[in-house]
This record gives structure tokens, sequence and C-alpha cells, in this order.
């Protein structure tokens, strides 16, 4: 009955050990790009932001100074890399041409790592 008894306790403890080892911290980071405009006329971009290496991106967006009327024609991860980071990128279409650098919005990737 005691053996019963000890077996049970140590599958529990070792079970708790388990859990308690496999419950890593992970921490989020939103990393941030700003889309600038330099070409006097219309112009097509692409742009771009990455997580660091050892990141995961699990999701990630943009924001429009809606003064510019950028039209988003594509926004999607980045998963091939040529150095294995992962990020997001937007297409952007703007119908005017900017006279000086300026920021017309942000891309963002939400970035996950275990520690």
């Amino acid at each position: 009955m005691i053996g019963k008894k000890l077996s049970v306790l140590a599958v529990g403890l070792a079970a708790f050990g388990f859990c308690a080892m496999a419950q890593a911290a992970l921490v989020r980071e939103v990393r941030t790009y700003w889309i600038y405009g330099y070409p006097q006329e219309p112009h097509t971009r692409d742009a771009w932001v990455y997580c660091l290496p050892g990141e995961i991106a699990t999701g990630g967006g943009y924001d429009t100074n809606e003064i510019f009327e950028l039209k988003i024609i594509k926004s999607a991860p980045i998963t091939y890399a040529p150095d294995g980071r992962q990020g997001w990128t937007v297409r952007y279409v703007s119908p005017y041409g900017v006279p000086t650098a300026i920021s017309m919005g942000t891309i963002h990737v939400i970035c996950m790592k275990e520690q």
C-alpha cells in the first residue's frame, strides 16, 4: 500500500516538475517601421518590418495617414527572408507625389519569443 502511494506521489511530483519546466515565459514585442513617401509622382512600393533573430511573427498590420489616401494592395507575413527572420510586408499605392520624405503610415509585426 505504501509503495502504491509513493509511486502515485512520485508520478505526481514528476508531472508537477514537468509542468513547471514547460512554463517558459513568452515575451511579445511589436516592431514598427514607418512608410515614407519620396517620389514626386504617384508610386507603388513595398515596405516591410522584421522580427529579431529567434523571434516568431504571429501577426501584423498597418496604419495609414488618411490624408495621403494610400491604397493597401497587400498585407502579409514574411516567412521566406534569406536570413531566416520572419516579419510583415505591405504593398501600397500612393495616388500622390510627395515633395519631401514624410511619414505616410506605419507597418507593425507582432513578434513572440520564449524566455
